[in-house]
């Protein structure tokens, strides 16, 4: 990294200062690009990347090493978990039809979508739990399986 020289006057601080504050409120946050990677589990390298393939933006003062909005890296993030969660259901999902389809008592005849949908649900649902309460809820069957076995 560059030594910068950082004897600035008052009016370049002030000049600074501004600039962010007006950034800021615009972009829904400024981080840098280093948190930006920590938050998407991803390099410095791939922001820099993701911000020339116009994924994310960058918001440069003067010569200074660009800022990201944390607002946009926020909604990356939060799309990447839905892509994944896509990802791992089309992956698992050619042998997993007939159990899913059984598991939420979907007729034999249901479409692939509203099978794919019901797992994303559930998948949802499981990774919002707080409590066993709320997995019990999430899923339903296993936990009356699993207390029916237990009452034989």
């Amino acid at each position: 990294m560059k030594n910068r020289n950082y004897n600035l006057s008052m009016a370049q601080i002030m000049k600074y200062a501004d600039w962010i504050k007006e950034n800021w409120s615009i972009t829904g946050g400024l981080i840098t690009q280093a948190d930006a990677g920590k938050i998407l589990g991803k390099t410095r390298t791939r922001i820099r990347q993701m911000i020339n393939e116009g994924k994310l933006k960058a918001y440069r003062y003067e010569n200074d090493p660009p800022f990201v909005s944390y607002a946009d890296v926020i909604k990356l993030l939060n799309t990447q978990g839905e892509e994944k969660k896509k990802h791992i259901i089309d992956k698992i999902f050619p042998w997993s039809e007939k159990w899913i389809k059984d598991f939420y008592d979907l007729p034999e005849d249901s479409n692939i979508q509203d099978v794919k949908e019901a797992t994303l649900k559930m998948i949802k649902n499981v990774s919002e739990a707080k409590t066993r309460g709320d997995i019990e809820k999430a899923l339903p069957k296993i936990f009356k399986q699993k207390k029916d076995a237990n009452t034989k």
